[in-house]
C-alpha cells in the first residue's frame, strides 16, 4: 500500500495509522533538500510507534548504532559469539536479545537511544511533504512504543526550548565563527578544543550536528551559550558566500571606517592586534588582509614576513596600511612581502577598487552599490532573517489526499 501526504500532514498519516492499530512499517521519502533527511522509516506496533530512523536497520547496521550510542566499543568479539548461537543469523531480534542476556546492555538503554532517534527524526521532518509505502515486516520489535499524542507532548516541549535559544540561535543553517573579542570569562579548554576542531567558517550548526552524531537542539543550546559568552559569532549561508576580509588595526575608527567601505560586497572580520588576527586566518577563509603598519607589540611588517613564512597564505593579498607616505616605507612594505600600500586617511572608493581588483570582482553599477552598511562578523547574527528549521507548528489536520485503505491482519 502506497500514497502521497502534502506538507504539515504528517500528523494526519500518523493519527491515521494509530487509529488502525497498524503493525509494521511505514518508508517515507520526503520532499526535503537535505538528503541525510529525504528517508525515513516509521516502526509500528499495535498502533503505537516504536521508532522513527533514516533506514531500516538490518543485523550489522543497528549494532554498529547501538556500539555508537552507548559507546560499547568492546562488544565487537560479544557479537561474534553471539551470532554463532543464533537460529536465524539474520534475526537481528535474536542477536539484540542475546547480547542482553549477555548483560551488555538492557533493554531500557536501547529503548532511550530510539526514542531520542525519533523525537530528533520527526522534529526534523515535521512539516514535510512526500509519498510513503507500507509494509508488514518490522526488522527489530523494542518492548516500549508510544501514543502519537505522548510523541506530540514531547515536541512541544521542545519547541519551547528552540524558542528560548531563538533570538540567538534562529536557524541550525547558522554558520559560527570563533570571536575576536574578548568573551566576558575565560573559555574552558573543552569548549575551546571543540571550537578548533569544528568551526571553520563555512560548516553550519546543522553539519556539526550531523558530523557528531548529536541532537540538533543540544548542539544549538551550546552555542547560544557560547554566543552570550562573546565565543563566537554567526553568520548566514547566503553571507557566506561572500569573500571574507580581515582587518588588523588597533584602532577602532580605521576599523569602523574599512567596514563601512566594503560590507556592501565583503564580510569584514577585525582584529586589533596580530595574535586575534592570525587566530581569524587560521579558522576562516580569508581571502585578503588589510594590515596596519605601527601596532603595538609586534608591527604590521613584522606579522606580514611571519605570514609570508607560511605556506597556505603565500598568495594571499595582503594591502599594508600605513601613516607614512615615504618611498622608503613603501619599500619595506614591499620587501616584507605586500601587494600594496596605501596610506591613512584613505579614500574609499580607492580602496574599494583596489580590494575588487586583488578579489577580482567586477566593478558594480551604481545602483547596484548603493546598499544599507552591513555590521561586522561579531553582530551578524542581527541580519539573519531565515526561519528556523526545528520548528512546530501549530496548525489544525488537513484533510489526507490519499486515504490509507489497509487492514490488519
Amino acid at each position: 500500500m502506497q500514497g502521497k501526504f502534502h506538507n504539515q500532514q504528517l500528523l494526519a498519516l500518523l493519527k491515521k495509522l494509530e487509529s488502525i492499530a497498524f503493525s509494521g512499517t511505514v518508508n517515507l521519502d520526503l520532499e526535503i533538500k537535505d538528503e541525510h533527511l529525504s528517508k525515513c522509516i516509521l516502526a509500528w506496533r499495535n498502533g503505537l510507534l516504536m521508532y522513527a530512523v533514516p533506514c531500516l536497520p538490518d543485523i550489522h547496521a543497528i549494532i554498529d548504532f547501538l556500539e555508537h550510542k552507548l559507546h560499547r566499543q568492546w562488544i565487537a568479539p560479544a557479537v561474534v559469539f553471539a551470532s554463532r548461537q543464533l537460529k536465524d543469523e539474520h534475526s537481528t531480534q535474536e542477536l539484540i536479545e542475546r547480547l542482553i542476556a549477555m548483560e551488555l546492555f538492557t533493554w531500557g538503554e536501547i529503548e532511550a537511544v530510539f526514542y531520542a532517534q525519533t523525537i530528533v527524526r520527526l522534529e526534523q521532518i515535521w512539516e514535510c511533504g512526500g509519498s510513503f509505502k507500507i509494509e508488514k515486516n518490522v526488522n527489530l520489535e523494542l518492548r516500549s512504543a508510544w501514543k502519537v499524542g505522548d510523541l506530540l507532548l514531547e515536541l512541544a516541549h521542545r519547541k519551547d526550548r528552540w524558542a528560548a535559544i531563538r533570538s540567538l540561535i534562529p536557524s541550525m543553517k547558522l554558520i559560527p565563527t570563533i570571536s575576536t573579542k574578548t568573551g566576558s570569562s575565560p573559555m574552558p579548554p573543552s569548549v575551546k578544543k571543540h571550537l578548533m576542531e569544528w568551526v571553520d567558517g563555512k560548516r553550519s550548526l546543522c553539519d556539526i550536528s550531523q558530523s557528531l552524531d548529536k541532537d540538533p537542539l543540544q548542539i544549538a543550546q551550546s552555542y547560544a551559550k557560547w554566543a552570550r559568552e562573546k565565543w563566537v559569532n554567526f553568520i548566514s549561508e547566503e553571507t557566506n558566500a561572500m569573500p571574507l576580509i580581515l582587518a588588523i588595526d588597533d584602532s577602532a575608527v580605521v576599523q569602523q571606517m574599512i567596514q563601512r567601505t566594503l560590507s556592501s560586497f565583503c564580510r569584514v572580520a577585525v582584529a586589533s592586534n596580530a595574535v586575534d588576527g592570525l587566530g581569524v586566518m587560521y579558522h576562516q577563509p580569508v581571502k585578503l588582509l588589510l594590515l596596519d603598519v605601527m601596532m603595538p607589540e609586534i608591527d604590521g611588517l613584522e606579522v606580514c614576513r611571519t605570514i609570508r613564512r607560511m605556506p597556505q597564505f603565500t598568495d594571499l593579498p595582503i594591502i599594508m596600511l600605513t601613516g607614512k607616505d615615504g618611498f622608503f616605507d613603501k619599500m619595506k612594505g614591499k620587501m616584507a612581502g605586500s601587494n600594496e600600500y596605501i596610506t591613512k586617511p584613505f579614500e574609499a572608493e580607492n580602496l574599494k577598487q583596489l580590494v575588487r581588483q586583488y578579489l577580482h570582482l567586477p566593478t558594480p553599477s551604481p545602483k547596484t552599490e548603493a546598499q544599507p552598511d552591513r555590521q561586522d562578523l561579531g553582530h551578524q547574527q542581527n541580519m539573519v532573517k531565515s526561519s528556523p528549521t526545528c520548528t512546530l507548528k501549530d496548525t489544525p489536520q488537513d484533510q489526507m489526499t490519499t486515504r490509507i485503505q489497509y487492514q490488519c491482519s
